[in-house]
């Protein structure tokens, strides 16, 4: 330690006990003449008594720096008498040596505890926790072989100097028979010190004790909150095993039921031998009557394998020799044949006769040459054959549909082609495993271009090949039935979006868009566009009003509601 930082410490002390000279509150006034006198009452004390003293001898420290020299007026530039920071006493007697200041007065000089003049330097009176912070950071900061010097230097200010007891305090004698001021010689200042690191060590420990507990509170409050997170995931994993149980219960019954109904609603293997007696006694009589090389052939529901027990047959003619047939003639023909209630629309879109037969008690329409709706009732039947859930869903679908009045073509609403062919789509497109194949889009060699009436129609009619395509989608036709009510209830934008079975997908009607004949003034754009898997620009719902869309949407919606829900009943109006 150098002598300036020793001097430094004793010129806080000076200060410290010229302070303690005033009442608290108030200010004085002291001399740099009196500052002078201090540091030559030391410097004798140190010429007189130098062979006791002591640690830190000054005397020439003072003299060289004229410390004792009044007109020297150095006293407020001094840092401890030291300008290298990391060497300052540091005990700061507020802002005399530019220390962080322990004296807590802001009634002068700014907040200042002192201030200087031309020739003085302006103290105030300490209070008592001034006092306090002072003495434990001299205790603390001031080393030990220092303060029995400042002790004694302290001591003979008081007794021949300043002729007053400073800032007071008992009195020591040293080993060496000097006498000191208590609160700065070095055994008290090394107990105090000890007390004070014992009280820090004390408020250590509490603090860590209580960031120990703070820290053990938090970890509680963690693990209490990962519980109970725990518990909410259980609880909710709980809830959604009951949920996917119950929805698996529901599926199950939704299964069961619609199983039975389709058995309930197909029409019978008899039922089918007559369509097909029906057909052959047909085309005998029109070959005895008309020409000997006709054809008739069989689509629509029975051809597809779809026929409910009270479908109609659909039959067309082909091959009618060098002089054609009319539909007007084919009806007179029914009529020789002893057909009931023949009439016959040779202005419709198809012109068809139709007429019941009492012997299989079929009604039955007949077109002529309508080559298209025999492949497209093949094309349906391909698919059937191809999952047997197909032909489930399809009577659940028809059934609902037909229950909530929005299976009827003929009034606004949508045909049985035009339902099918948004199931067909559905397990294309929106199935997960897909369930059926985009047969119109398979190009091998062992598929044929068929082109009919100029439209492409070739597929591959070869459904063995796909026996196990949809094995990968092990849902059940209850589950299937439920996401396709909910796809075309809340998810199909039907303003936007188009059923495709050409392309086997749902697409946006931008890509190419199918808009309503210029004849028809009603309407920009159709309300749904389901188009033909053939004849890709004829949208097969073309005839479904928009004031009933809300109506098939609600279908679809309150259907599905009703099975998440599990009532059957609603769903299907029972």
């Amino acid at each position: 330690m150098s002598r300036a930082q020793f001097i430094g410490y004793l010129y806080d002390s000076i200060l410290f006990e010229c302070s303690g000279q005033i009442s608290s509150g108030n200010s004085r006034r002291f001399t740099m003449d009196h500052l002078a006198g201090c540091f030559r009452r030391v410097r004798e004390m140190y010429e007189q008594d130098r062979a006791r003293l002591l640690d830190m001898p000054s005397d020439n420290y003072i003299r060289q720096h004229r410390l004792d020299d009044p007109d020297n007026n150095s006293y407020n530039s001094y840092n401890s008498y030291d300008s290298d920071s990391s060497n300052s006493s540091n005990i700061g007697y507020n802002g005399y040596s530019g220390y962080s200041g322990y004296i807590d007065n802001n009634d002068y000089n700014n907040g200042g505890g002192c201030s200087y003049g031309d020739d003085y330097v302006v103290l105030v009176g300490l209070k008592t926790s001034d006092s306090q912070k002072f003495l434990d950071s001299y205790a603390k900061k001031v080393p030990e072989h220092f303060q029995n010097d400042i002790a004694y230097l302290i001591r003979g200010l008081r007794d021949n100097y300043w002729h007053s007891r400073g800032s007071g305090g008992t009195y020591d004698v040293l080993p060496n028979k000097l006498k000191v001021a208590t609160k700065f010689a070095q055994e008290h200042n090394g107990r105090k010190r000890r007390k004070i690191e014992q009280k820090e060590a004390d408020i250590a420990a509490a603090r860590e004790a209580i960031s120990r507990q703070e820290e053990e509170h938090r970890l509680k409050q963690e693990e209490e909150e990962r519980k109970r997170l725990q518990r909410e995931q259980e609880e909710a994993k709980r809830e959604a095993e009951q949920r996917a149980a119950e929805l698996r219960r529901i599926h199950e019954t939704i299964t069961q039921y619609i199983d039975k109904l389709q058995a309930s609603l197909t029409a019978s293997r008899a039922r089918e031998d007559q369509v097909f007696s029906l057909r052959n006694r047909l085309e005998k009589e029109l070959r005895a009557r008309c020409h000997d090389q006709i054809k008739v052939s069989h689509f629509g529901s029975f051809a597809s394998g779809l026929c409910c027990k009270t479908s109609d047959a659909d039959m067309t003619l082909f091959d009618l020799g060098p002089n054609g047939l009319s539909i007007e003639e084919l009806a007179c023909v029914l009529c020789q044949i002893q057909f009931h209630h023949v009439s016959c629309l040779p202005n419709a879109k198809v012109p068809v006769a139709t007429f019941f037969d009492p012997a299989t008690d079929l009604f039955c329409d007949v077109t002529i040459k309508n080559r298209i709706s025999v492949v497209n009732s093949r094309l349906i039947e391909t698919y059937r054959r191809m999952d047997y859930r197909f032909s489930t869903l399809w009577f659940a679908v028809r059934q609902i549909a037909q229950k909530h009045e929005i299976l009827s073509g003929s009034t606004g609403y949508l045909s049985s082609y035009a339902l099918v062919m948004m199931l067909i789509v559905f397990l294309q497109d929106k199935a997960e495993p897909p369930i059926l194949p985009k047969l119109q889009k398979v190009r091998t060699g062992s598929v044929e271009r068929s082109v009919v009436d100029g439209y492409d129609c070739s597929f591959d009619s070869n459904w063995d090949n796909y026996e196990v395509f949809g094995s990968e989608n092990t849902k059940s036709a209850g589950e299937l039935l439920m996401d396709f009510l909910r796809y075309f209830g809340y998810t199909f934008n039907y303003a936007t979006q188009e059923v495709n079975p050409n392309f086997g997908a749902i697409v946006l009607r931008r890509a190419n868009p199918i808009s309503p004949p210029a004849s028809d003034t009603t309407r920009s754009a159709y309300s749904v566009v389901i188009r033909d898997p053939f004849i890709t620009d004829r949208n097969v719902a073309g005839g479904c009003r928009p004031s009933n869309l809300q109506n098939i949407k609600s279908c679809f919606q309150e259907s599905y509601n009703a099975l998440f829900r599990g009532d059957i009943d609603t769903a299907f109006k029972r």
